[in-house]
């Protein structure tokens, strides 16, 4: 399935996600992402804000003053540090190398991370190849 629909049936109804407006649409913090067309964004509330930017390819987000790309097809797995209850999502990598996915939004005990996770989960079984359930 396309990435865009995957993030459209996931991610669409959390209040912190937007989806992009047209195919050229950027984000200024991410303009030199290289991950396909940009699909929309998450935005991390509280005074820091941090944006996700989501794209065909993969994902893009700025982390103390550097910008972090990933593709989708080099990701092995994420995971929930904290469970339920976690403010981000841990990458990790074919290469073995982490990254923490900044989600911090909830909506009453539901926490953002954890759709965040499930998009993320079916994105990389479409690239394997794996049917869903």
């Amino acid at each position: 399935m396309d990435t865009a629909v995957r993030a459209h049936r996931i991610l669409g109804a959390m209040a912190n996600c937007q989806k992009a407006n047209s195919p050229g649409d950027t984000l200024p913090k991410l303009a030199d992402v290289r991950l396909g067309d940009l699909i929309g964004c998450y935005q991390n509330p509280g005074p820091e804000g941090e944006t996700i930017g989501i794209f065909a390819d993969g994902l893009a987000w700025n982390e103390g003053g550097r910008l972090i790309e990933l593709s989708f097809a080099d990701v092995q797995e994420g995971s929930l540090p904290s469970e339920k209850a976690s403010e981000g999502v841990l990458l990790t990598m074919r290469d073995g190398k982490q990254f923490r996915l900044p989600v911090r939004g909830q909506r009453g005990r539901f926490f953002d991370s954890m759709e965040m996770l499930r998009f993320l989960d079916r994105v990389i079984q479409d690239l394997r190849g794996q049917a869903h359930c």
